[in-house]
């Protein structure tokens, strides 16, 4: 069965490519021409992916977004936002506190719609009312940069796990251990006392450890990543759970020292792989995989074996991901880490590597240096969104407007 798209666009000229282009690469598609309209589809029936336009007639994209995400049943509900008015790294931050991953500015190219497309929807939470696997739970808040605490429950035990900008700063109770001391006191490394005093005075002050003499700090820190590392690891073995989000605001330049979660996502694969890479395989095994902007930004957090390193070497937006694979069951947990942390793109047709944003002095993973990761296509108009010899050529894009001149600031979401 395939993917359901909405596309909520109220110019005729721009959605008619924008069905077409879809609907040839496998994608089912329904049209609303107002806000209004899409929620009343979206509550009936969400989709699997929002296609959004965000100055639409009766009710603005920035307060249709706001209505889906208080809803449970379509917080986690994958957007695109394609907009040629507001332009930007301010509005695209505004839409990305909306849950938005993938902000378009037209005019876009064909290939970094559909790769938006493939992406957000590889990486939707499934909607399940008995829940979902914890990796996904985990992609959400690392890739939204979510800081709050996430509530669970496993085994009639309430696990609070807390987050500072995507990345997981503590666990209780844990998977395996009650807590951090009782991890602790299994290794050896403090008494039954101590851990008493633990549980009991301090109220899980770490740092009362090092007060007392049982660790001097660095090995305080290490064992602190050690523990939660590997809590993580085990939960990825865990079935489909339900979560509950309480998000608070902090800094988004917040930085702190704790565990590699990239890593993280790599051995959790690695030890319970289960059957998603297999299934990604069967979904894209005859599209060409390239490399995107995100691979760069994570690659040097894993430290791969050989065979890993041939494959990322295959990876040329040449090569389709069957070829690249071989027969290699071995490769599926890396695959998946690529796909979950959004380090690849998936398309139809081959498709050029993206260049790293940032003077990257080596790839640790690399066989040898690439000098030439691939140029990025022109960028087109809409005009690419169709064959020329399957439809007349027609006027796609809207007619040009000032973002001065917008009745809506999507920052702050007033007019």
């Amino acid at each position: 069965m395939s993917q359901t798209i909405l596309i909520a666009e109220d110019n005729d000229s721009v959605a008619a490519p924008l069905e077409e282009l879809l609907q040839k690469n496998g994608y089912g598609i329904v049209r609303a021409r107002d806000g209004a309209e899409a929620l009343g589809m979206i509550v009936k029936e969400p989709p699997d992916l929002l296609l959004l336009d965000l100055k639409m007639p009766r009710l603005h994209g920035v307060e249709l977004l706001k209505k889906i995400r208080q809803s449970d049943r379509t917080r986690d509900l994958p957007v695109v936002v394609m907009t040629g008015i507001y332009r930007g790294e301010k509005n695209a931050a505004a839409a990305a506190q909306l849950g938005v991953k993938t902000y378009l500015e037209k005019p876009f190219r064909a290939n970094d719609l559909l790769d938006a497309v493939s992406t957000n929807l590889s990486s939707a939470p499934a909607q399940s009312p008995e829940g979902t696997s914890f990796d996904r739970h985990l992609q959400y808040a690392y890739l939204n940069r979510f800081s709050g605490t996430m509530e669970f429950s496993v085994n009639n035990r309430q696990q609070v796990l807390s987050f500072v900008n995507g990345t997981p700063i503590s666990l209780r109770q844990g998977i395996n251990y009650d807590d951090f001391g009782a991890f602790l006191q299994s290794k050896g490394v403090i008494t039954a006392d101590e851990y008493a005093f633990y549980r009991n005075e301090s109220g899980y002050r770490h740092d009362l450890l090092v007060q007392i003499g049982c660790l001097d700090y660095p090995d305080l820190m290490q064992e602190k990543l050690s523990y939660l590392g590997g809590e993580l690891v085990s939960a990825f073995g865990l079935p489909p759970l339900t979560t509950a989000l309480n998000p608070m605001t902090l800094p988004a330049d917040m930085q702190i020292i704790s565990i590699n979660l990239p890593r993280i996502f790599y051995g959790g694969y690695h030890m319970h792989p289960g059957t998603g890479g297999q299934q990604l395989r069967q979904q894209y095994g005859q599209h060409y995989p390239s490399l995107r902007d995100a691979y760069f930004r994570y690659a040097n957090f894993l430290n791969l074996k050989s065979e890993e390193q041939v494959f990322l070497q295959k990876i040329t937006g040449s090569a389709r991901l069957d070829e690249c694979l071989e027969s290699a069951e071995a490769l599926m947990p890396l695959l998946q880490t690529l796909v979950t942390l959004e380090m690849i793109a998936f398309s139809a047709e081959p498709a050029a590597n993206a260049e790293p944003a940032v003077p990257i002095r080596r790839l640790f993973n690399a066989l040898e240096e690439d000098e030439d990761i691939g140029a990025p296509e022109s960028l087109e108009n809409f005009d690419d969104l169709v064959d020329a010899a399957d439809l007349e050529e027609v006027e796609l894009a809207a007619p040009q407007e000032d973002a001065g001149s917008a009745d809506y600031d999507l920052a702050v979401g007033k007019k």
